[in-house]
Parts: structure tokens; sequence; C-alpha cells
């Protein structure tokens, strides 16, 4: 299976659960401590108004990024993998500029 990449916002579980509708405008400005705080529940990456949750592997490359990330507030990345079973089994994930 070909992997993909996709480029979106990190966001966690709680808060893309709680913003069915207009997804990309509520990532774009959702703070990076947020993300942190909540990600224990679950993590992913927000593209084209869809939650795309990370498998075990992506949420701790996440964990990682998220100690040195650099944007507090809108964390865009480019995350690379497969969609497996309903979540995205990542292979590579880093921080890029808005």
């Amino acid at each position: 299976m070909p992997k993909i990449t996709l480029k979106g916002y990190l966001v966690d579980k709680t808060c893309a659960a709680t913003h069915p509708t207009g997804l990309d405008a509520f990532a774009h400005s959702h703070s990076t401590a947020c993300t942190v705080k909540f990600m224990n529940g679950g993590i992913g990456v927000v593209s084209d108004d869809t939650w795309f949750p990370f498998d075990e592997k992506g949420a701790k490359k996440a964990a990682d990024l998220l100690k040195d990330a650099k944007a507090t507030r809108g964390l865009m990345v480019a995350v690379t993998g497969n969609m497996k079973g309903g979540v995205f089994a990542v292979s590579s994930l880093k921080e890029i500029k808005p």
C-alpha cells in the first residue's frame, strides 16, 4: 500500500470531537498547550475538515514533536503513513510552517 502524506493541524481527540463542523477553522487557532493537555485521550491531524486519529506509534511521535514545537497556536504538520482500520499508521511526522 503506498504511503500518503497529509498536511494539517495537530489536534487532540477531545477538542476535535467538540467541533464537528468547521474543523479547519478551529484547528488553525487551536492552542498547542491544549493539545498537550488532552493528548492522552487521542491525537491526530485535521486535514480538509476531517480529523484523522493516529496509531500508538504516531501518538508517541506527536508527543515528541509537541515538546519542541515552535507554534503556540495552529501547529501545522506533515504526516506520512497509511490509513489502517480507521487510524492513521504514522511513519513520519514533522512540524511545517503554515
